[in-house]
């Protein structure tokens, strides 16, 4: 009985160690995917902070150009504000579709 034991000794140090180093490879896929979404989450969030800087600007100018096309200032950014009142509009309609969509590019993300 013995000497069956010591036949089985070495298969069960490889399992041991074929398991600890499974769950090292795991860990370090965990913090290899996390790396990769925290830093696509802050290059996307300064992308973002800029382009809304943008629109910003885009949209007084915008609203200041049809405000003097029409003589009244206000009626530039009344209409600017109405097409941002129909493009949010639009999302809420939409809302559940976009959220689906973000989250499988989240997943696919998350598990590629």
């Amino acid at each position: 009985m013995e000497n069956i034991n010591n036949q089985f000794d070495p298969l069960l140090k490889k399992l041991e160690n074929l398991s600890t180093t499974t769950l090292e490879l795991w860990r370090l896929k965990g913090i290899q995917k996390s790396i990769e979404l925290g830093s696509a989450l802050i290059s996307n969030s300064i992308a973002l902070l800029f382009l809304l800087i943008g629109i910003l600007f885009l949209s007084i100018g915008t609203a200041l150009y049809i405000g003097s096309l029409l003589s009244k200032s206000y009626y530039g950014f009344g209409i600017v504000a109405l097409f941002y009142l129909l493009i949010f509009t639009l999302l809420i309609v939409f809302g559940s579709a976009i959220k689906k969509c973000l989250a499988n590019t989240f997943t696919k993300a998350i598990f590629n």
